[in-house]
């Protein structure tokens, strides 16, 4: 099975946005029109699933590209759980930073 590869924005608000973009220079220059403080990153739709709420969701994951504006990265993980909640997916980094 292929991976898929996007570009996600999350704001610290929890509020997120994929891209459908040529590249990550192109996502970095559509988060900059965002308003907020956030982390813009590739993501791999890979088909990992895991089970959650009787249901199973799918594992996405992220390496950092780049962060608009200056994201406070104690709120990274809330962040991310907001906004997989929203999309019924589960957001990992890779980036050990943010394992």
């Amino acid at each position: 099975m292929d991976t898929e590869v996007g570009f996600l924005l999350v704001l610290e608000s929890g509020a997120s946005r994929y891209f459908a973009v040529t590249g990550p220079h192109d996502a970095c220059y559509r988060a900059s029109y965002a308003d907020g403080d956030g982390w813009v990153s590739r993501c791999g739709f890979d088909g990992i699933t895991i089970s959650r709420h009787r249901r199973s969701w799918s594992v996405v994951t992220l390496w950092l590209i780049s962060t608009p504006s200056r994201p406070d990265n104690d709120a990274i993980a809330t962040a991310l759980d907001a906004a997989g909640e929203r999309h019924c997916v589960i957001y990992r980094f890779v980036t050990p930073n943010y394992a």
